[in-house]
């Protein structure tokens, strides 16, 4: 048999990486989130034999000999490599998979493979670039050969898995392909007596007490089993402050004191450069080194290597990150004028302490480049500052440069002196404390002076007048260090996202000349956005985009109902999603009702069988939909199946709730896939949806409503004193609607007091206080200003505060001139966190209105302001069956 040939002498490789975004459907050019385009990138090939088959997707191109019969699981190969090698160990692979005739998958394209390798992906998928998937008796001879193959080269370890020996192979015990369960397609492992368990991917090696032990593997497992004593490391962990695919951060004791200990995997983690976690973290040792003594700027103490792994302990300095001591300040919180002089003090001195350590470091001739607030510590005792991770610090004579990352609002697009960044960075964080929402400056670099220029423009802000010595001082800060910004790019013009394209440009101007204009204003936006949106429909947040989600949250029905647009044929098949925020369903109530070709019987069963714990994508919103449609209250068979299947699932909430959200604390996460707390997501949600019930159905549906406020609210912890009280997220807090305090205004005016647990009874007074906010992150409705709003008046109204809807009214309608952006004389707003202008219910300039709506007409259940709008023209122009003849 033909050897493969070894791996020739190593070179270097000085490939750039290019920049890959956090988020999808992000294209430089564009103001909004475009649909997918094809990739521009280098796709990854394999040439097999005939009788092979290969089945190319968007992530994975998988190889199959044809007639030949995968098992359901076993020993799967992973194997990792380098950007500049991963041409040459496909070919290596794939030869020998094709020789030992062994299904593999190797990622598409080189787009796919740096995503998988960078600092931001998911650690349990990271560095997995080609998969094959043997036989048990065919290790025997294929592990030899790929050991033989790729013995030099290099690749990140994956953490899911073991490594074999010496080469970037790895094996772990799973599932090869879907086997047919009892409800279709089943994705996982199946025991010695046939019972279906999950094929868990978990950052830590472990084999199932039911895998198969061939031969091969045996002296492997033993290993495993029986381990050689390491040596220790010479600092003891005790906790890990944060994880990435670079590695990990940890609070630790080494010699005697308190440390901060960095962790660096080798091959993984890439930036932007090209340089993996080691690379930036033996800079950062260089950087720190050259500061040694610099006050402002933690000490280095040692580095070491340690299994595959480099560790960097710095001096542990006190403090917290920057946007955590401003939310223990209660920054964005209204309170008194004395209180909120006192914060403009204590920031006064923060941001005097940051300049003075940023230019004591570029007096040492070096530029952070990465400044922003999470690496800045304050200590709440001194109001001590340090900057923290220099892993992209530069030197000064190193002259004009990109920067290679930056959070959202915080970097500059173009080629600039390095000292700009920086303090574009200062810039943005001055902002911050006056005005979260710095994000806005993806669109705007200079968003900061429409800021300035907007609150000067005001008789007061944040309750004091803007006459206010402190105040006044705090914006001649932002004037200040905005004239540095221009002074240091010297006539350049560095670029933003909406300067790349020709096509729409958003002014600074004023879009109203008095608060009554704002829905107007925010309704001719949407229909301007959406003349100038390339895709189909309006623009949305890229979570539907990458999801296919419609619905309340992100669909066209509302959005035209909103604006009085006609509306557009609803579109229902087998695949579609059925949920209230997510589907069809909402498609409905966005729409305003029926017609007679809108449902089946084949339909309306599918959809009354959802399942799904959360008022968001599953059986609790679709009952809330459904019962706000007009048609089926004048049904009485059909609200008959409705109130039964809520009575079925009041039951099941009671038996088990924590089978709908957790009962102890909720996951902190980003995604809406993984939320399980609050309106959309928790108990709450639950509560929400039986209140339809309460007066056709069974008493039970009462109990689970006041058993899922209770239980909800047993996740919410005090803060200010006691004087709020917000969903515990682990480590902060929420009040926003669709996860947080807020969503009990949406919910308590629907409930009998009565049915009202004693702790909410107690409390609304502090669900409504973590409302009060004078600034937040976001404009929309789900996460952000106007739900906040909403939230609050419909607290006011359920502890029968008269003119409920009058100050929260007015604090969104205050904040609208900070939030948003001038489209051809409309408004539009930027959604959550994505540096593009959205248009949808969920984080765009959808939800601000709808809140409007609301806070204007006094009525603050969200499916009930929706219910009150005009119905779209087209709803009931074909009467068709009731839903009960429908479903004969």
């Amino acid at each position: 048999m033909a050897q493969t040939p070894r791996r020739p002498p190593r070179r270097p490789v000085k490939e750039q990486v290019p920049m890959h975004s956090a988020a999808p459907y992000l294209y430089p050019g564009d103001i909004f989130f475009r649909p997918r385009r094809a990739p521009e990138t280098q796709p990854f090939r394999c040439q097999v034999p005939s009788g092979w088959s290969t089945r190319g997707g968007r992530e994975w191109t998988e190889y199959q000999p044809q007639d030949h019969d995968t098992p359901s699981q076993g020993w799967k190969i992973h194997v990792s490599a380098e950007i500049g090698e991963a041409e040459d160990v496909l070919n290596r692979v794939a030869t020998i998979a094709i020789r030992h005739r062994v299904v593999f998958k190797h990622l598409s394209d080189r787009a796919r493979f740096l995503a998988r390798n960078s600092k931001l992906c998911a650690r349990v998928h990271a560095g997995k670039f080609i998969t094959l998937y043997p036989a048990d008796d065919a290790l025997e001879s294929l592990l030899p050969a790929l050991e033989d193959a790729l013995i030099g080269f290099r690749g990140p370890y994956v953490l899911s898995d073991r490594r074999w020996d010496t080469a970037p192979i790895f094996l772990r015990y799973g599932a090869f392909r879907p086997v047919d369960g009892p409800d279709g397609r089943f994705v996982g492992l199946i025991t010695g007596d046939g019972t279906r368990v999950p094929d868990k991917r978990s950052l830590h090696f472990a084999v199932p007490d039911f895998a198969s032990r061939p031969a091969t593997l045996r002296a492997w497992l033993h290993e495993l089993e029986h381990p050689t004593p390491e040596t220790p490391l010479p600092f003891t962990a005790h906790q890990a402050l944060k994880f990435s695919n670079s590695g990990g951060t940890y609070s630790a004791d080494y010699d005697g004191r308190p440390v901060v200990v960095k962790e660096g995997r080798p091959s993984a983690g890439l930036d932007p450069l090209g340089r993996d976690a080691v690379h930036r973290l033996n800079h950062e040792h260089d950087v720190l080194t050259a500061f040694d003594g610099l006050p402002g700027i933690p000490r280095v103490l040692a580095r070491l290597t340690s299994w595959e792994n480099t560790f960097l302990i710095e001096e542990q300095v006190p403090g917290k990150p920057l946007h955590h001591w401003a939310s223990d300040q209660s920054a964005f919180r209204a309170t008194s004028q004395r209180d909120v002089e006192a914060r403009l003090i204590e920031q006064a001195a923060v941001l005097d302490a940051l300049e003075s350590a940023v230019e004591a470091m570029h007096r040492r001739g070096w530029a952070h480049m990465d400044i922003h607030v999470s690496n800045v510590l304050v200590d709440p005792s001194d109001l001590r500052v340090h900057l923290i991770d220099f892993e992209n610090a530069i030197r000064l004579e190193e002259g004009s440069c990109t920067q290679p990352m930056a959070a959202a609002g915080y970097g500059m697009s173009g080629c600039h002196q390095p000292e700009a960044f920086d303090f574009q960075g200062l810039r943005q964080i001055a902002l911050f404390l006056l005005w979260p929402a710095v994000g806005d400056a993806v669109l705007d670099l200079h968003r900061a002076d429409h800021v300035v220029a907007a609150i000067r423009a005001r008789s007061q802000y944040m309750g004091v007048p803007t006459s206010n010595p402190l105040l006044a001082a705090a914006l001649d800060r932002l004037d200040a260090l905005s004239a540095r910004v221009h002074a240091l790019l010297d006539g350049e013009n560095p670029l933003t996202e909406q300067d790349h394209s020709s096509q729409c440009i958003l002014d600074r101007s004023p879009v109203v000349n008095n608060k009554d204009e704002w829905e107007r204003a925010l309704s001719d936006g949407i229909t301007a956005a959406r003349k100038r949106y390339v895709g189909t429909g309006y623009p949305v947040h890229h979570h539907a985009l990458s999801r296919n989600w419609h619905g309340l949250g992100y669909g066209r029905s509302i959005l035209d109902r909103l604006t009085g647009s006609s509306p557009q044929p609803l579109g229902h098949t087998q695949t579609s999603l059925p949920g209230l925020f997510t589907g069809f369903v909402g498609d409905l109530v966005g729409r305003g009702g029926l017609t007679g070709s809108d449902l089946t019987s084949s339909m309306l069963s599918e959809i009354l069988n959802i399942e799904g714990p959360r008022v968001f994508d599953g059986l609790p919103g679709v009952l809330l939909g459904l019962a706000s449609l007009p048609e089926l209250h004048e049904d009485s068979g059909m609200w008959q199946a409705l109130s039964d299947r809520a009575a079925g699932l009041a039951r099941a909430y009671l038996r088990r709730p924590e089978d709908f959200a957790p009962v102890d604390t909720p996951t902190r996460t980003d995604s809406p896939d993984d939320h399980d707390s609050g309106l959309l997501y928790g108990h709450l949600g639950v509560a929400w949806a039986l209140s339809r019930f309460l007066n056709t159905g069974p008493a039970i549906i009462g109990d689970a409503c006041t058993q899922a406020l209770r239980a909800e609210l047993g996740r919410y912890i005090t803060v200010d004193e006691g004087r709020a009280l917000l969903l515990n997220q682990k480590s902060r807090t929420i009040p926003y609607l669709a996860m947080g305090s807020a969503g009990f205004g949406i919910v308590l005016p629907g409930i009998p007091r009565n049915l009202w647990p004693v702790e909410v009874t107690e409390n609304v007074s502090a669900l409504t206080a973590a409302c009060d906010a004078h600034g937040c992150v976001f404009p929309g409705l789900f996460n952000g200003m106007a739900g906040l709003q909403l939230g609050r008046a419909g607290l006011f109204h359920a502890a029968g505060v008269a003119n409920p809807s009058q100050e929260p009214r007015s604090v969104l309608t205050d904040a609208l001139d900070l939030f948003t952006f001038n489209l051809d004389g409309t408004a539009v707003v930027q959604g959550d966190g994505g540096g593009r202008i959205t248009t949808d219910l969920a984080t765009g300039g959808g939800g601000v209105l709808l809140a409007l709506r609301g806070l204007s007409t006094g009525i603050f259940d969200l499916i009930d302001i929706v219910s009150a709008l005009p119905a779209s023209s087209q709803t009931r122009e074909h009467p068709g069956p009731t839903p009960t003849e429908a479903l004969r």
